[in-house]
């Protein structure tokens, strides 16, 4: 089994996401891939609006992604036996949001469109707040998440909608780092 590190980091955030729907993240988010399971975003788009919306007809799909780029720092505790570990795996949570409310009002009253960015909204202020209050996200695998100078960011498409569709579809990304302590012991010589 490998030091904590990129797998035990994936494993950690898609586990807790996935448990996390219904409670701590919105139940119209329903699924959370741990990885990426398609080829162009488009893939995506057309299958969440294939799955069951919330009564405001808004629906979405998590995928975890960890960027390649990591940074791994050695400090050297006591000569060169025992080494503290610290990996730096950046993480990147993609949001497939779609909304069947185009054009109709909904329960709120308020024009689809406008709802399908509020429930957008509420999922990423979610996604914060999950990320904050659980910044180990319920494993020893990980030290600590979006509380270095990095953050918690977040980045979004407009809405948009095929010509003469019912769907609107938001694409988003909340980013952060997680920190994972790793301490190895090498052999004495």
């Amino acid at each position: 089994m490998p030091s904590n590190g990129r797998y035990s980091t994936r494993s950690a955030v898609s586990t807790f996401l996935e448990n996390a729907i219904g409670t701590l993240l919105p139940s119209y988010v329903t699924q959370v891939y741990a990885g990426r399971a398609y080829v162009k975003e488009q893939d995506y788009v057309g299958f969440v609006s294939t799955v069951s919306p919330n009564p405001n007809g808004s629906s979405a799909v998590l995928c975890v992604v960890l960027p390649s780029e990591d940074n791994q720092t050695n400090w050297t505790l006591t000569g060169v036996t025992s080494v503290n570990n610290e990996l730096v795996v950046p993480v990147d949570i993609e949001i497939y949001f779609s909304s069947n409310a185009e054009g109709s009002i909904n329960p709120t009253g308020l024009p689809g469109i406008v709802q399908a960015q509020y429930d957008y909204d509420f999922l990423v202020d979610s996604l914060r707040d999950l990320i904050a209050l659980n910044p180990n996200f319920g494993s020893s695998a990980i030290w600590m998440s979006g509380k270095d100078a990095f953050g918690i960011k977040h980045s979004c498409s407009e809405p948009w909608s095929p010509p003469e569709s019912p769907w609107v579809y938001i694409t988003g990304v909340v980013q952060f780092q997680a920190t994972c302590q790793v301490i190895l012991n090498a052999p004495v010589e």
